[in-house]
């Protein structure tokens, strides 16, 4: 409140009629309180007013031009408040603000930032039409993000996967690595991190699927098989161990999490550079 007070308050001190204007720095700014209190409603009169009358946002009454970083902070906002449809509106609605043929082109953040929204919310279609070509139907879809000529990166992917974790489809995740056409492998461009070991930990645990979670963290024991991280170049951390525990305590597979720091070679110990 106090932060808005100085731009919509009884005594505003940034306006266009005073000697101090509010830019697209204030307006940023605002959008990320906006975001951390959660508050949809003021965010969606600073920039986009209100779209059933003919009441102009306050960055237009202000004279400030948005920009894709004021959107994509938007998008953070509505992430936060359960408001996915007014960020897909942006992209995706009757009268997108960002598309390809118009002057405001969506990027990689905004990409990202609508990948949280739809975890958030647990829109999985979207969050599909947005990364992934539909390769099943008759006449093949291009994805939103190949339609827009948006590379995707690891952080898109990692993203992905989270929305996956969220909605139940653990096999979609999973083929990104270890799929047909897999999109995130050593010898490609997009090499899986640690963060995507996280992330497909979280989808194994929602899921209880323990198998593939030892075959990510531990690979097979009882043979040579080097496990999915090994063969990636990925070091393990203590946070990854903590998260394929979490795996054992939701599929029953105590012992496995137990050998990590009392078996006969711990992978956790004061001894080890792993505690």
């Amino acid at each position: 409140d106090s932060a808005w007070q100085l731009v919509c308050g009884n005594k505003p001190m940034m306006a266009p009629q005073l000697p101090l204007k509010a830019d697209s720095i204030t307006c940023l700014n605002l959008l990320t309180a906006c975001a951390e209190m959660e508050r949809y409603a003021e965010a969606k009169s600073l920039v986009l007013g209100d779209g059933d009358t003919v009441t102009a946002s306050l960055m237009q009454q202000w004279g400030i031009k948005p920009d894709i970083a004021i959107y994509n902070a938007f998008i953070t906002v509505c992430a936060k408040t359960g408001q996915f449809e007014n960020a897909w509106q942006l992209v995706c609605g009757d009268k997108p603000v960002m598309a390809p043929h118009l002057p405001l082109k969506a990027n990689q953040i905004t990409c990202t930032n609508l990948l949280t929204a739809c975890a958030e919310t647990g829109r999985y279609a979207e969050a599909k039409s947005l990364v992934l070509a539909d390769d099943n139907s008759d006449t093949a879809t291009a994805s939103l993000m190949q339609q827009w000529g948006i590379k995707p990166n690891v952080a898109i992917y990692n993203a992905f996967i989270t929305v996956c974790a969220k909605t139940g489809q653990f096999d979609c995740a999973w083929r990104l690595v270890c799929g047909d056409k897999l999109m995130m492998a050593p010898h490609l461009p997009l090499k899986a991190d640690s963060i995507t070991c996280m992330n497909l930990l979280t989808a194994c645990a929602e899921m209880e699927r323990y198998a593939e979670a030892k075959s990510l963290v531990l690979g097979d024991g009882d043979t040579v098989t080097a496990s999915l991280m090994q063969q990636w170049g990925i070091k393990p951390d203590i946070a990854i161990y903590n998260a394929f525990i979490t795996v054992c305590a939701k599929t029953g597979q105590f012992d496995s999490a137990w050998r990590l720091m009392c078996g006969n070679k711990p992978v956790m110990a004061p001894h080890l550079s792993l505690k």
